[in-house]
């Protein structure tokens, strides 16, 4: 249920702009969004406003770090909305343009790490649908930052939790919601840490080639000492992990 293809916010989400919307989109994403916003709630006309932001926004994603802040506080709490999605799709665009920079992906991430935590546990399979990719997205990034500093321990807290949220969720057959979609995207998760979770990348010359500050081949050999992550463990959820996909293999077979 994503805009790349529901609550009244008008009253709390404040852009300050004293331009009025128009019949046509303003260029500028945030009166794009800020148009959108004054379109009748969870309208045919609001989804198509929102996905002219959207677009407007997909071209200035620089513009994405300074917006994310400010709908947060929507999209952690309530039901199933056009702006709760919309900001999804915004989250994920803001963590995985490879025009931004690390530093500026890194801050959003921490910026929506708790609302996304929490958005995990919603009783909404389409927002667990959607909430899960970005965890994908964000693990190297976080996975970089526990394995070369000391973060909060918020954002230790919240990685581990996030993590096993969703491993739960691919390979428990008793984690709820137990729905076809949402094992799908977890088990796209499960490929990143098993990815993490090796030296194999660290031994490639040609991943090692491209494993500048951007990149997303992140690894137990990049860990350094005395930082959040500790390479012995990680090794060896690897290799729990992998037992557990050998097992569930042959007893579904």
């Amino acid at each position: 249920m994503s805009l790349y293809a529901d609550d009244d916010v008008g009253g709390n989400l404040q852009i300050h702009d004293d331009s009025k919307p128009t019949l046509s989109a303003p260029a500028d994403p945030i009166h794009a969004l800020y148009a959108a916003l004054a379109l009748p709630p969870e309208s045919p006309a609001q989804q198509d406003g929102l996905t002219t932001a959207a677009q407007r926004f997909e071209s200035n994603p620089e513009k994405l770090p300074e917006l994310v802040p400010q709908l947060l506080g929507l999209i952690a709490e309530g039901g199933d909305s056009m702006l709760r999605f919309w900001t999804l799709d915004m989250i994920a665009l803001a963590v995985g343009r490879s025009g931004l920079k690390l530093d500026v992906k890194l801050s959003v991430t921490q910026q929506c790490l708790d609302a996304l935590v929490k958005l995990l546990d919603s009783t909404s399979v389409p927002t667990i649908k959607a909430v899960i990719p970005i965890f994908s997205t964000i693990y190297p990034l976080l996975f970089r930052l526990l394995g070369t500093s000391r973060p909060p321990p918020a954002v230790v807290e919240a990685f581990k939790i996030s993590k096993g949220r969703i491993l739960s969720l691919a390979l428990d057959p008793n984690s709820q919601p137990a729905n076809v979609g949402v094992k799908a995207v977890a088990w796209k998760f499960v490929q990143r840490v098993l990815l993490a979770g090796t030296r194999a990348a660290g031994a490639d010359p040609r991943l090692q080639a491209r494993g500048g500050p951007s990149s997303n081949d992140v690894n137990v050999s990049m860990i350094a000492p005395g930082t959040a992550l500790n390479p012995t463990e990680i090794e060896e959820e690897g290799i729990h992990l992998r037992t557990q996909l050998v097992t569930q293999m042959y007893s579904s077979s």
